[in-house]
């Protein structure tokens, strides 16, 4: 979205309480690298920040994955 060098990973499938953030989960490849301030945007109200930045969220988390399974097949 903005750049950020360090994003969070936002997941669009929960993680649930007390998830272990550091290690890889199945919720990853539903994950979108989002800045700290646009992932609580996210969160507040997804559909309103879908429209406002002209986005879908779950392709885009589609097409980032797909890219990287490309890379790592590569």
């Amino acid at each position: 979205m903005c750049g950020h060098p360090n994003p969070d990973r936002d997941h669009l499938d929960t993680v649930g309480m007390g998830g272990n953030r550091n290690d890889d989960l199945w919720e990853d490849f539903s994950a979108i690298p989002l800045c700290r301030g646009h992932h609580q945007e996210r969160h507040t109200n997804m559909e309103k920040f879908e429209k406002k930045y002209r986005i879908n969220l779950w392709r885009e988390s589609h097409r980032i994955l797909m890219r990287w399974l490309r890379y790592e097949r590569d």
